[in-house]
């Protein structure tokens, strides 16, 4: 069972077991919130479309159950949806390395993905990050260019696309079915 004391990154590794899960941040832990029906929607349908894209390529799409852990910022947090490309990676129980990490926001979870999340995927070895609206449709996209990164407000009616990754789709199939 885990508590809320400061423990080690080894530590949280070896009991963290079962539900509820927790992410890991420089000996801290954090619960992580219950999903909607509209959140989970979105994030299968944006799943479904990267995994039938990196079915045909060297990529792995995981979704929601798979740790990323940064060194840089000692933190161990679950992303909605993690893509991996190329590199294997070096331990069993999270990966270390991500091409492309993806977070769906909502009211209730924005201050925490944007303010906590966000900044340490920003000092990680990621090459894009998509910030998906949960409540109404649109995606902020992040690039990394060089030593900093790029924003981009994607409409609802635009395209999306992940240069890095070979990955395009419009905006609208991330929302198909879920606001209808």
């Amino acid at each position: 069972m885990l508590d809320h004391q400061t423990m080690s990154f080894e530590h949280y590794l070896n009991n963290e077991k079962g539900s509820p899960k927790y992410e890991f941040s420089t000996g801290q832990l954090h619960p992580l919130a219950e999903v909607d029906d509209v959140y989970f929607a979105v994030r299968m349908n944006l799943a479904f479309l990267l995994n039938e894209h990196f079915s045909k390529q060297d990529g792995e799409v995981h979704v929601g159950e798979t740790k990323l852990y940064t060194e840089a910022t000692d933190t161990c947090l679950y992303p909605d949806i993690l893509v991996s490309c190329g590199a294997a990676q070096q331990h069993q129980l999270y990966k270390t390395q991500a091409n492309v990490v993806v977070e769906v926001v909502n009211n209730a979870n924005r201050g925490y993905k944007l303010g906590h999340k966000l900044p340490c995927y920003r000092r990680a070895n990621i090459a894009e990050i998509l910030i998906v609206n949960a409540e109404t449709p649109g995606v902020e996209y992040l690039c990394r260019e060089a030593d900093h990164w790029r924003l981009w407000d994607i409409a609802a009616d635009a395209e999306l696309s992940l240069p890095k990754v070979g990955f395009k789709c419009a905006v609208a199939e991330i929302y198909q079915d879920v606001f209808e």
